[in-house]
């Protein structure tokens, strides 16, 4: 006997049998909606972490320690990159202005500061794991909130670098460089979801790109421009951009990783 979710998931995707070259951006966005119109409550937890997200751009207007407009809100067009599902904030804080605070100052902004992307990492791990409809343990949040840990609080301690090309090939180049990693590693937090050890998750994402590069560069694009665009808007950007972006965002990695599984299991049982 099945259940309705596992009835209702097999209706969503392309069943294993159908080729890759099917899973276009359409096909998987269409998956998401179905997804949500089926079980509405995907969309809760990144609703919640928006809220709270605009509570702590709220926060940082507010209180003394300096702050500066979140990366891209300052430029005349922006894509926000991530791999992880989560949205961009109105605010933000360099780590440089965390040194010789007083305690309290410290203590509460760098709570703050962790508190919104751990908030961010449970909720795309409930999402995922729910439109997946895997068994959910503590080992596979572990590694997905160590996996959005390793690639969000490490870069801001350490600062976001600037890097000035002065040939458009050289820079050219570069993005492209950058993009291929990106699409490689962008199914990564679907497999730690799934509880997949780290390198497992990487193998698979890696090996699951193959003939959706495409695919997976036009969502990382899509995802990043509306994430960006949304947080232009005054007061409820924030709001809106995690609210929004975070769960298409979540629900189409667990589309393609339903999809990949199924093909692993057609091809074993083949």
């Amino acid at each position: 006997m099945t259940s309705k979710r596992e009835r209702d998931a097999a209706d969503t995707e392309p069943t294993a049998s159908e080729s890759r070259r099917w899973l276009s951006t359409p096909v998987i966005l269409k998956s998401v909606k179905r997804h949500v119109s089926r079980d509405p409550g995907l969309v809760v937890p990144f609703m919640v972490v928006g809220l709270f997200v605009a509570f702590a751009d709220w926060v940082r207007m507010r209180d003394p320690i300096p702050l500066s407009a979140s990366d891209g809100l300052s430029h005349t067009f922006s894509i926000q990159y991530s791999v992880f599902p989560m949205g961009t904030a109105r605010t933000a804080r360099r780590a440089a202005v965390f040194v010789d605070l007083r305690l309290p100052y410290l203590v509460g902004g760098l709570t703050l500061e962790l508190l919104a992307v751990l908030a961010a990492g449970v909720a795309g791990w409930l999402t995922i794991t729910r439109a997946l409809d895997v068994e959910r343990c503590r080992s596979s949040l572990a590694r997905y909130l160590g996996g959005m840990s390793a690639v969000t609080i490490l870069p801001w301690m350490l600062g976001s670098p600037s890097i000035d090309v002065g040939s458009l090939v050289l820079g050219a180049l570069l993005f492209l460089t950058f993009t291929l990693v990106l699409v490689r590693v962008f199914l990564v937090p679907g497999f730690l979801a799934a509880n997949d050890r780290v390198k497992t998750a990487l193998w698979k994402s890696v090996r699951a790109s193959s003939g959706i590069r495409v695919t997976l560069f036009w969502l990382l694009s899509l995802f990043g421009l509306a994430s960006w665009g949304l947080a232009q808007i005054p007061v409820a950007g924030g709001l809106l951009s995690t609210a929004v972006v975070g769960p298409v965002h979540a629900i189409s990695l667990a589309v393609v990783v339903r999809q990949t599984r199924m093909e692993n299991a057609a091809e074993r049982n083949g």
